[in-house]
């Protein structure tokens, strides 16, 4: 299933429709290669639609992350980012403490730690909602 269809059927549940201003979020989030702040959805979608708002925007990324087809990233930058969920394979994003950057790892580099979760713990990670904090290469080189 697409996630426009995905999308109107969870708003369906809801009564709510899928109108012109949530599925443009929807699209421009869909054509970003990596996560983006409200704002510069917000800016994407000015050039296409000049009549839409910001807080239509934030609303809709909220109902988004709710139903589960978005992901927030918190940043040291006061700012929170967002991408499609499933859009690529799992990963887990860091981020740099000094810079802000955003970088994402592939899940299975967190193979052996699942492991070793489970067999000892009993536990199954889920590390598609993980962000770790830290320091960059280029930021913790003098």
């Amino acid at each position: 299933m697409s996630c426009e269809n995905f999308f109107r059927e969870q708003l369906k549940l809801r009564g709510l429709r899928l109108t012109v201003q949530r599925k443009l979020v929807l699209e421009a989030l869909h054509d970003q290669a990596n996560p983006v702040s409200a704002e510069d959805v917000f800016t994407l979608i000015q050039s296409i639609e000049p009549s839409l708002d910001r807080s239509t925007v934030y609303r809709t990324l909220d109902l988004l992350k709710e139903i589960g087809l978005v992901q927030e990233i918190h940043s040291n930058d006061r700012q929170n980012y967002f991408e499609l969920c499933g859009t690529r394979l799992p990963h887990v994003h860091m981020v740099c403490q000094k810079c802000g950057g955003i970088f994402t790892v592939d899940q299975n580099v967190f193979d052996s730690v699942q492991i070793i979760l489970q067999k000892s713990l009993g536990f199954e990670a889920q590390w598609t909602q993980m962000t770790i904090p830290g320091i960059c290469q280029g930021c913790h080189t003098p």
